[in-house]
């Protein structure tokens, strides 16, 4: 399955999942790789599903709770996304991608500055990712012009 993922086949992924889960049921990778394939064709309610079975298996997997948290975001529920990014960021503070998804979704709330300090935290863990950089200029540029039209 993960290699049909990385080949982009993920409707093939899906199903090469399926019978993993039916051999192995309490595997939470599988189903975390299902979620994955699952987003990827924009399917983020089947993928939620799947991130709650790999979360009730192994809750301490941060990656596994930030996969929740992005399909989330991705679904317009970004209240709940920032409590699931909260999770992996407390389970994983060092991974500078679980602070900027949470950053995505503070913007789309309107939450400028904690979404900066968010892009910030991004920034420390891995500063040669340019799209961290990116968006930090951008949330600056937003808190700039929300200050000057008031």
């Amino acid at each position: 399955g993960a290699a049909l993922v990385k080949l982009g086949k993920n409707e093939e992924a899906i199903l090469c999942f399926d019978r993993a889960i039916q051999i192995n049921p309490n595997n939470e990778t599988y189903y975390h790789k299902k979620a994955t394939a699952l987003a990827s064709l924009g399917k983020y309610q089947e993928a939620l599903v799947c991130c709650d079975k790999a979360i009730q298996i192994n809750p301490d997997s941060g990656m596994y709770h930030h996969n929740k948290g992005a399909a989330l975001i991705m679904l317009g529920k970004n209240e709940e996304a920032v409590l699931c990014l909260d999770r992996a960021i407390q389970l994983n503070p060092k991974y500078g991608y679980f602070y900027f998804d949470k950053g995505v979704a503070l913007l789309n709330l309107g939450k400028y500055q904690e979404a900066l300090l968010c892009c910030d935290k991004a920034i420390q863990a891995h500063p040669h990712v340019q799209n961290f950089h990116s968006m930090r200029a951008f949330l600056a540029q937003k808190l700039e012009s929300s200050k000057s039209s008031n």
